[in-house]
């Protein structure tokens, strides 16, 4: 009988499906680094060390950590009210930004944009998000950027709300202990109109005295218009000629955004090229825009917790590293070729077998039973 009209036994078959399905997962699943593996790493230690530190100076100050708003003890949330809330804000989504490895997003988000060491980038930071403000400067450190950064005061519900550790105080107390090289240049009220509009006298001192402690450039032009007008004034001359490569926007100030409902439009994330025409014309964003700078959003950030497939409900936090972003899918040739080769190998040994081999020994065996 020839080669060719000889049947392979459905055993053989069976082990040959299971090698190659097993080889197939093997390779589909080969995971590596991803090439900015060292900078994210380093974002999220220096996003860990923030908090801590951040979480030690309140409790020397006696401010006391709700548990039940903030079940990570984190320290970057905050109260829903205070004299300095200016905002209803969304609880969960502050809580699952406390997690470090956003700071590697972050550090994601910068390389996609092309930034490099030593490129300028203008910030808008405001007192909402105060996880996010740190996972910002955390990247923009390790990746050796030079920002221009102007915060406003005011925070929402859950936010840098304590009058005594508002969010400037935390970047000035990053600052001065040395984790962070760069802070704010300057600071408006925020809120409504960025001046506060609504709030107490005696709330706008407290954040008055909070600008003071910085020493930051106040921005108080009387209106919204102006106020915008002096930040954009304020990052070309801090830019000292050089050009803005990306503005960074976190939070929903109305100096910033222009308008609140500017901040469900932009998309999060980051924004090459960002039709401005829907937008109206105020916001530092849209003037930003119409100059070619590409934006990077960071305010609907249930959606890049998503995209990056962080937790959503990051309790208890994870370590850095402890994330699919650190990681990426990698069709290995080198892997893939030793499939191949295992799997010819194997068919090799068992057509061997089932072909040759067996028929050899069952007619030996027949013949000595006859």
């Amino acid at each position: 009988m020839s080669l060719t009209t000889k049947n392979v036994s459905t055993t053989t078959l069976a082990i040959v499906s299971l090698v190659s399905i097993s080889l197939l997962v093997l390779v589909h699943n080969s995971y590596g680094f991803n090439p900015w593996y060292k900078h994210k790493m380093e974002a999220a230690r220096l996003m860990q060390k923030a908090q801590q530190l951040i979480l030690a100076e309140k409790k020397a100050k006696g401010i006391i950590i709700n548990s039940t708003d903030d079940p990570n003890g984190s320290g970057l949330i905050g109260e829903q009210y205070s004299d300095i809330t200016t905002d209803r804000g969304i609880l969960d989504a502050k809580v699952m930004i406390t997690n470090p490895n956003f700071a590697a997003a972050v550090v994601d988000l910068f390389k996609k944009a092309n930034l490099k060491k030593g490129d300028v980038v203008a910030v808008g930071y405001t007192g909402s998000m105060p996880a996010a403000n740190i996972a910002v400067l955390a990247a923009i450190e390790v990746l050796g950027l030079r920002p221009i950064i102007i915060s406003s005061i005011g925070a929402s519900s859950w936010g840098a709300t304590d009058p005594e550790m508002s969010w400037v105080d935390m970047e000035s107390l990053l600052h001065r202990e040395g984790l962070i090289s760069n802070a704010s240049v300057a600071a408006s009220l925020g809120g409504k109109e960025d001046n506060g509009l609504g709030l107490s006298e005696e709330s706008k001192q407290l954040m008055m005295d909070a600008i003071r402690r910085s020493n930051l450039l106040f921005i108080n032009e009387g209106n919204l218009d102006k106020n915008i007008e002096a930040r954009i004034k304020l990052y070309k001359k801090f830019a000292e000629g050089r050009p803005i490569r990306a503005y960074v926007n976190v939070g929903g100030s109305v100096a910033s955004l222009g308008r609140s409902i500017n901040g469900a439009l932009i998309p999060p994330g980051l924004t090459r090229r960002l039709d401005s025409k829907y937008l109206g014309t105020k916001g530092v964003v849209i003037q930003m825009a119409k100059r070619g700078i590409p934006i990077i959003h960071l305010l609907k950030v249930r959606e890049l917790v998503r995209e990056y497939r962080l937790p959503e409900l990051p309790v208890p936090l994870p370590n850095p590293g402890e994330a699919q972003t650190f990681y990426e899918e990698k069709y290995s040739v080198k892997i893939a070729a030793m499939a191949m080769t295992a799997l010819m190998g194997t068919m090799a040994v068992l057509m061997e077998i089932d072909l040759f081999l067996l028929p050899s020994w069952m007619r030996r065996r027949k013949g000595k039973i006859k």
